[in-house]
């Protein structure tokens, strides 16, 4: 997990995209089975801001390898119609990405981002280690996360480091004293 601005997280983005063939699929449930795809993550519309105060909430994006098939899941619902998922239960080759960043509905409220896999094939974990490479070369651990130069800024200058804005400050990121 980490908390960091888009222009602190954009080159070891880039470093990955130009490592990496990869796409991105908008990770979740939805009522078609055409998933946003982008060949890009910097296509993404409003990347490096969250509407949702909570990381978990927050957008998510499914990668997988340019030459691989995402696969999507059908789910039936009780009412009749079908909903599909993209995740990675049937994607076994992927990685999911959550930027989260700036918090629109409050200011001074940056929520953490992460890029996990559970996966231990060859690009899951090869991909994986590369960006957790680049992001420990440009970021600083503090407790269980690392954190780009303009988050430590924001940290500093008392804006909330959060998972979740609606946690009680106790729970905010703290700079170690």
């Amino acid at each position: 997990m980490f908390f960091s601005l888009l222009e602190d997280l954009e080159p070891v983005l880039r470093n990955v995209e130009q490592a990496y063939p990869i796409k991105y699929y908008k990770f979740g449930m939805f009522d078609s089975n055409e998933t946003p795809t982008f060949n890009s993550i910097f296509d993404v519309p409003d990347l490096g801001y969250t509407k949702f105060e909570e990381m978990v909430a927050a957008d998510s994006y499914l990668i997988i390898p340019s030459g691989i098939k995402l696969n999507i899941r059908e789910i039936p619902q009780r009412k009749g119609e079908t909903k599909f998922t993209v995740d990675q239960l049937i994607n076994k080759q992927s990685v999911v990405i959550t930027v989260a960043g700036i918090y629109t509905g409050k200011e001074n409220v940056l929520i953490a981002g992460s890029f996990d896999t559970p996966y231990s094939e060859e690009f899951p974990q090869e991909i994986f280690n590369f960006f957790s490479k680049q992001v420990k070369k440009r970021f600083k651990r503090i407790a269980e996360f690392y954190v780009s130069p303009l988050a430590e800024e924001r940290l500093k200058k008392g804006w909330r480091l959060v998972t979740s804005e609606l946690s009680p400050p106790e729970y905010d990121l703290k700079l170690p004293p």
